[in-house]
C-alpha cells in the first residue's frame, strides 16, 4: 500500500496536469462530459481528444472558470476561442485547435507508440460519475480521476484495457481500497499514459502519451484506447507536415 500511494503522490499530479475537460453535446442537445489531452507539436497548441467528445458544441472547460445555469447546463466564463477541429470518426479520434497554452502541454517527443517497461498503463479523465452538484447554490464539482491498468490486446487501430473491478480512494491520511466507479463515462478523450524509467544509473522519469481513450464494454469489463500513431498522422496531414 505504501508503494501504491507514494506512486499516487509522485506520479498522478504530473498526469493530471496534462488533462482538461470538454464539454460538448451529443446528437439529442443533451450536455456531456469528455476529457482531452493538450499537446503541443508543430508549434501549436492542441487538444487531443476523441471524435464524439467534440462534434457538438465543444467547450474547454479550464480550471474553475465556470459555473451552472438555471438550465443545469455548466457556462464558461471566459470561453476559449476553437481556431480548428478535425475529427475522424474511424478511428474515433481528433483534434481541437487554440491559440494559447491552457496549461501543461505534452511535447512532441512524449508522444510514444511502442510498449513501456512493466506494462502498466494509466487513464486519465473526468468521469460524469463523480460529477457534484450543488442545485440550490448552482455549484457543481468536477473531480479528475485515474485508473492504472495492463493491455488485454493491441492491433493496429486499438488497444483494449482492462477495465479495473476495484480501485483507492484516499480517506484522510490513508488508501481504502473499494469498488471501482462503475461507468466511466467521461473519460473518453482522456489520456492513456505510460511512465518510463529512461534512466541507468540516475532514474530520469518519463510520462508518455500511449493513445486516447475512446470506448468502454461493460460486458467484459475492457476500455478501448486509440494508438496515438493515428492521431500524429491525423495533424500532420491537417498542417501538411510530412509523417
Amino acid at each position: 500500500m505504501g508503494e501504491y500511494a507514494e506512486f499516487v503522490t509522485v506520479h498522478y499530479p504530473n498526469l493530471f496536469s496534462y488533462v482538461v475537460l470538454v464539454i460538448h453535446e451529443n446528437a439529442a442537445g443533451e450536455e456531456r462530459m469528455g476529457s482531452g489531452v493538450m499537446v503541443r507539436m508543430d508549434g501549436r497548441h492542441l487538444i487531443a481528444t476523441a471524435a464524439h467528445c467534440m462534434e457538438h458544441n465543444p467547450r474547454l472547460v479550464v480550471d474553475a472558470d465556470f459555473y451552472m445555469n438555471t438550465n443545469d447546463k455548466i457556462v464558461v466564463n471566459h470561453r476559449v476561442k476553437i481556431l480548428r477541429r478535425w475529427t475522424h470518426p474511424d478511428p474515433d479520434i481528433g483534434f481541437l485547435e487554440v491559440g494559447r497554452a491552457l496549461g501543461t502541454e505534452m511535447s512532441e517527443d512524449q508522444l510514444h507508440s511502442g510498449t513501456i517497461a512493466g506494462g502498466l498503463l494509466y487513464v486519465v479523465g473526468y468521469p460524469d460519475c463523480q460529477k457534484e452538484v450543488n442545485e440550490p447554490r448552482k455549484e457543481i464539482t468536477l473531480v479528475k480521476s485515474a485508473f492504472g491498468t495492463t493491455e488485454r490486446e493491441r492491433t493496429d487501430s486499438s488497444l483494449k484495457l482492462n477495465y479495473p473491478t476495484e480501485g483507492y480512494r484516499m480517506e484522510g491520511n490513508q488508501w481504502i481500497k473499494g469498488p471501482f466507479i462503475k461507468r466511466p463515462h467521461g473519460f473518453s478523450g482522456g489520456g492513456c499514459f505510460g511512465v518510463s524509467n529512461e534512466g541507468d544509473a540516475v532514474p530520469v522519469i518519463g510520462y508518455k502519451l500511449m493513445g486516447i481513450q475512446c470506448a468502454w464494454h461493460p460486458g467484459e469489463r475492457w476500455v478501448e484506447v486509440v494508438p496515438i500513431r493515428h492521431w500524429i498522422e491525423g495533424v500532420k496531414s491537417q498542417f501538411g507536415v510530412s509523417p
